[in-house]
């Protein structure tokens, strides 16, 4: 899991690559699994403590749904992220983190309904292209997944995941030259994921 750290500051779980779920939060920078894991029981504790005392804004249940969703608790986080999207239906963040709760458990098409909905609420975000580009290619559709990784580079070509899955989305579909230009982009831009 890779830790990146989104412009707005705003905890986002992400799925930049398709293998894995990276976690967005703020100043997490190059922390480690333990201090991250450490960071995240602490969130929870803090965030409900916050509902107890009657804190029931959609911010609240965002960050400790995200949280939730960091530790794995998918129950919870999916409960939280619900009810932060009651509470705030204009919050593309919720949409994306409860999207990639929902890949995670391989229901990929509410997780593209939801990335699609984060879309429509803030277009300019790559990675909520990317992700659904993820959930459309677990779904066997390398076209909308290759239309959604190509939006996800125009908004944002230095982000190596984004040509990895790419990438991986052209080899599926027989385009070695595609796939190779892309792989050859990707360690261009120092991707830890080279294969």
């Amino acid at each position: 899991m890779s830790v990146l750290t989104s412009c707005s500051g705003r905890r986002q779980l992400s799925d930049e690559n398709a293998n894995s779920v990276s976690v967005v939060t703020p100043r997490s920078g190059a922390a480690s699994t333990t201090r991250r894991t450490a960071f995240t029981h602490r969130a929870i504790a803090d965030y409900s403590a916050a509902i107890r005392l009657n804190l029931k804004k959609a911010d609240v249940f965002y960050a400790r749904g995200t949280a939730y969703g960091m530790k794995g608790d998918n129950d919870r986080a999916i409960a939280d992220l619900d009810e932060a999207i009651r509470l705030n239906p204009k919050n593309a963040g919720a949409f994306n983190n409860r999207g990639t709760i929902w890949r995670r458990r391989g229901d990929n098409d509410r997780a593209i309904d939801d990335y699609s909905e984060a879309i429509r609420l803030d277009p300019k975000d790559p990675s909520y292209y990317n992700n659904r580009g993820n959930a459309w290619r677990a779904r066997g559709d390398d076209d909308r997944a290759l239309a959604d990784y190509d939006k996800a580079i125009r908004l944002n070509p230095k982000n190596a995941a984004y040509y990895n899955n790419r990438r991986d989305a052209w080899l599926a579909k027989g385009d070695l030259a595609r796939a190779i230009a892309d792989a050859n982009q990707a360690r261009r831009l120092g991707s830890d994921n080279p294969n």
